[in-house]
């Protein structure tokens, strides 16, 4: 997505993330919406309160309405950055792009860290991820064909010692709540 000259065209990038993740975000939101919706009213029968229909409602408008929608949510914000940093790369050059995605990377991690988010539409959750989409264009860009194997193997284990540390770090952090 990166290194597509013609992603930095505002109009056509934004037209085209519209329709292959806007929507199917849409579709997906009102679908778990509604299944949520039906599941509410069936404790309701059952005996339950109107607070479970309330709930649904309220995990919606956060950008949840299903556990695993949150993805979407971010990759909205992400993609909407796209334009913007194509541009900043094509301004600063690959070698500065290339520092500023290890500084981002190191701010995205941070960021998820010590996140406190409660809206998976905003923005700044959106931000925490920035690094790591950069991270991957860095990587792709700058391991060739030949040694993408070592390379590669080296980038797989440090990512997974990241994501294991971030996820321990996001684990102490919830049980502080």
């Amino acid at each position: 997505t990166l290194d597509e000259k013609k992603n930095a065209d505002y109009r056509d990038y934004y037209k085209k993330v519209f329709v292959h993740i806007g929507v199917p975000t849409l579709v997906f939101s009102i679908a778990y919406f509604l299944y949520s919706i039906l599941k509410g009213l069936l404790k309701i029968k059952n005996g339950g309160t109107i607070i479970a229909l309330v709930n649904v409602v309220k995990l919606t408008i956060t950008g949840n309405p299903f556990y695993h929608m949150w993805y979407l949510y971010m990759i909205v914000g992400l993609y909407l950055s796209v334009p913007f940093i194509i541009r900043m790369k094509n301004t600063i050059g690959e070698e500065r792009f290339k520092k500023a995605a290890y500084l981002l990377g190191g701010v995205s991690f941070i960021s998820l860290w010590s996140s406190t988010h409660t809206i998976n539409w905003d923005p700044g959750f959106s931000f925490c991820y920035l690094g790591y989409f950069i991270f991957g264009y860095i990587i792709r860009k700058n391991t060739s064909i030949e040694k993408r194997g070592i390379k590669a193997l080296g980038f797989i284990i440090s990512g997974i010692f990241l994501l294991v540390l971030a996820g321990y770090f996001r684990y102490v952090q919830e049980l502080k709540k």
